[in-house]
């Protein structure tokens, strides 16, 4: 996910820290999606990493310009995957994204 995230940055014009911001911020957002699946026994360790994760690259993202914003949006569903144990409810992601959009990030 991370690379993919930072792919999408450099096409919409994001500069070089914004796309390495995005590109550790999606490896985290993975890791809070999918971690529980993948290693069930370290769901606790996986969560908090990648909290850990999307905190670092909150700075950078939020100062993502307007045209960027849609490659990294999903980013803020992060805390939102670490923080339920399995998918979060489709009007909390959907909120989430608006709330992000409405007054920035995480």
């Amino acid at each position: 996910d991370g690379a993919v995230d930072a792919l999408a940055v450099a096409a919409l014009e994001g500069d070089e820290a914004l796309a390495a911001a995005a590109e550790r911020a999606g490896a985290g957002f993975a890791l809070a999606r999918e971690g529980r699946v993948l290693a069930p026994a370290l769901a606790g360790d996986i969560s908090l990493q990648a909290l850990t994760v999307a905190a670092e690259a909150a700075p950078v993202l939020r100062k993502a310009p307007g045209a960027a914003a849609p490659a990294v949006l999903h980013l803020a569903l992060t805390r939102a995957y670490a923080r339920r144990g399995d998918r979060p409810f489709p009007a909390v992601k959907r909120l989430r994204l608006f709330s992000a959009m409405a007054f920035g990030w995480f």
